[in-house]
C-alpha cells in the first residue's frame, strides 16, 4: 500500500503536462475495469465525456483545486486506496467512482468554487443524469448523500445533520454504519488527492 501511495504520488512526473488529463483518466478506467463489466465501462465513459465538455468550455481545468483534474484524481484515488471489508463489492466501488467524477459539477457556479447543493439537485432532478445512473445501476438518492459529504468545510453540526439524514434514508444501524464510512472516506479522498496524486510544488500551484 506505501508502494501503491507513492506510485501515484509521482504519477504527474512521469506523463508529459498536455496528457496530464487523458492519462489520469485511462488510469481510472483501467483501475475501474478491474471490478465493473465493460458495458458499465463503457456508460461511464459517455457520462464523463458530458462532464469533460461543461468543465472545459467554463475554463474549469488544469487550475484551481475544483478542476476537472481533480475529480479524476479524486476518483483514482477510490480505485487505488484499500478500502473496509464490507466496502469492497464492485457496486461499492462503482458508486465512490461516480460520486468523486460528480461531486464538484456545478455548472450554475458564478465562480471558482462550486455549490455541493448544486451537484446534489442535479443528481436527484436531472434527467439525463438519473438516466445514467440507472443504467450503472446506481441509486440517485443514495449518489446525492454521498456527494452531499464532500461539502467544504464541514462543521461538526453539519457532520451530525448529514448522518441525521443518512440514518433516515436507510432505516438500518448496519447499513448506516456502513455508508457513514464511505461518505467519510470519500471526503477524505477530495481533501487529499490533489496531494497525493501530484509533486508538491504542482499541488501547492494548483490550489
Amino acid at each position: 500500500d506505501t508502494q501503491r501511495t507513492a506510485r501515484l504520488r509521482n504519477f504527474k512526473n512521469k506523463l508529459a503536462p498536455a496528457n496530464y488529463t487523458d492519462n489520469l483518466y485511462q488510469a481510472f478506467l483501467e483501475k475501474t475495469a478491474i471490478w465493473v463489466d465493460a458495458k458499465k465501462i463503457e456508460i461511464l465513459d459517455r457520462l464523463y465525456s458530458i462532464l469533460e465538455k461543461d468543465f472545459r468550455r467554463n475554463d474549469w481545468v488544469g487550475k484551481g483545486y475544483h478542476c476537472l483534474e481533480h475529480s479524476i484524481e479524486c476518483a483514482l484515488l477510490t480505485q487505488s486506496v484499500p478500502l473496509d471489508p464490507d466496502l469492497r463489492s464492485a457496486a461499492d466501488r462503482l458508486e465512490l467512482a461516480v460520486a468523486a467524477l460528480l461531486h464538484d459539477y456545478d455548472p450554475l457556479r458564478s465562480s471558482g468554487v462550486p455549490d455541493t447543493l448544486h451537484t446534489v439537485q442535479l443528481v436527484l432532478l436531472d434527467s439525463f443524469l438519473n438516466h445514467t445512473l440507472k443504467e450503472l445501476e446506481l441509486e440517485p438518492a443514495r449518489l446525492a448523500l454521498l456527494i452531499d459529504r464532500t461539502s467544504y468545510p464541514m462543521t461538526a453540526r453539519q457532520e451530525q445533520l448529514w448522518e441525521c439524514r443518512v440514518a433516515l434514508h436507510f432505516c438500518n444501524p448496519t447499513e448506516t454504519d456502513r455508508y457513514i464510512r464511505k461518505g467519510k472516506l470519500l471526503a477524505k479522498l477530495n481533501r487529499a488527492s490533489t496531494y497525493v496524486c501530484l509533486n508538491p510544488h504542482e499541488a501547492m500551484r494548483r490550489v
